[in-house]
């Protein structure tokens, strides 16, 4: 399952996204034999499910200068926290 918002204007990019991930092995669960079960194909247990959550931001400091930042937290496998900002520049010669 995935939620997203997006929002965007000519300085400001952003967006926040909610995913929930399922997680298990995959089994058959019907003979392969004509005719064919079109459901025979799916997660078998155990089944995990686990969220990512995330957001990102961009925003134009000037014509020439932008700024970046992303953030996330997930339950994976454990807890985890990703962040990271970073500067654009673009020059012209």
């Amino acid at each position: 399952n995935l939620f997203e918002i997006r929002y965007e204007n000519y300085k400001l990019k952003s967006n926040v996204l909610f995913e929930l991930l399922r997680k298990g092995d995959f089994g058959i669960t019907d003979d392969y034999d004509p005719p064919f079960e079109y459901h025979w194909y799916k997660l078998v247990k155990p089944i995990k499910t686990m969220f990512v959550f995330s957001a990102n931001i961009e925003y134009l400091l000037n014509n020439d200068m932008l700024i970046m930042g992303n953030f996330s937290v997930s339950n994976i496998d454990e807890v985890r926290f990703f962040y990271s900002l970073g500067l654009g520049k673009t020059f012209s010669f």
